[in-house]
């Protein structure tokens, strides 16, 4: 496995996965994708654009905010 940069924001690593390389186990069919993951509880996602995952972690903060 090549190891790839782990950004970190509070609470929250993501990365870009250019290969299969990049990553333990297999993805069929493999297409490069950004990952990111809340470490609150494990919880994570795949997307096309690391713009996308900021956005995702950004939801985090207005979960349960809005009643």
């Amino acid at each position: 496995m090549k190891k790839q940069k782990i950004h970190v924001m509070p609470g929250f690593e993501f990365a870009y996965i250019r290969s299969p390389k990049d990553i333990n186990g297999t993805m069929e069919p493999f297409k490069p994708h950004w990952w990111i993951q809340y470490l609150g509880n494990g919880q994570s996602a795949i997307f096309d654009t690391k713009t996308q995952c900021i956005e995702w972690a950004n939801e985090w903060d207005t979960i349960g905010s809005e009643n």
